[in-house]
């Protein structure tokens, strides 16, 4: 547990590895070369487009390790309808931390469905 980038709650983490451990076909390895080279161009080649003209929410980890969020934030500044929301001190797996962190994210969750539903 100690130094993982995915959450800092170590009751997720614990329910997260028994999930594995009783479904190993639901565990990750590691990105190959090839998924690491397609995944960085196609993230170029979508910061590039313009911003569909529909309703979006990123939330992201304010501590993340994994993913750049100055590409969240760059893409997000662009799209008019998008809104970005940063859990900070969250590692990368926003909806496995702390009961406080998850309470954020789906405050903004609910708000965000809340202002685009009829």
């Amino acid at each position: 547990f100690e130094g993982n980038t995915l959450t800092h709650d170590l009751r997720e983490w614990n329910t997260l590895r028994r999930q594995v451990v009783s479904h190993p076909e639901f565990g990750l390895g590691g990105p190959s070369v090839n998924w690491v080279d397609l995944a960085l161009r196609d993230g170029d080649a979508l910061a590039e487009l313009d911003a569909p003209d529909v309703p979006a929410l990123a939330v992201y980890a304010g501590n993340e390790k994994i993913v750049r969020n100055d590409r969240i934030e760059a893409i997000t500044a662009k799209w008019p309808k998008a809104k970005a929301y940063r859990v900070e001190g969250a590692e990368h797996e926003v909806l496995m931390e702390s009961s406080e962190m998850r309470r954020q994210v789906w405050d903004q969750v609910t708000a965000f469905l809340d202002s685009h539903t009829a």
